[in-house]
């Protein structure tokens, strides 16, 4: 049972880090290993996850990330949960 469980962690150790997700599939799966309270396994996986989005998506987002207010609220609320200095203000949202 052990070994299954470590397995089970690198797998999801993999997916964390995995560069080829979608912006919101990786956001939504950041937010679900939280709310299943086992994120404290993937501490530094999630943080680094999460530092890679804030430097290249939040910055640099395209037009069809913008239509999902869905991902932008999420995302705004993950970066802000681990401390980015995130702007609620509307000219870098407009779909707001």
């Amino acid at each position: 049972m052990g070994q299954q469980l470590q397995q089970q962690k690198q797998e999801v150790r993999k997916m964390l880090v995995a560069a080829n997700d979608q912006l919101s599939q990786k956001l939504n799966f950041i937010d679900a290993i939280q709310c299943l309270g086992v994120s404290y396994h993937f501490v530094s996986e999630i943080e680094a996850a999460l530092q890679h989005i804030y430097e290249t998506d939040y910055d640099h987002h395209d037009d069809k990330a913008n239509k999902d207010l869905y991902t932008i609220a999420l995302l705004l609320r993950l970066l802000r949960q681990q401390g980015y200095p995130i702007s609620s203000g509307k000219s870098h949202w407009p779909c707001i």
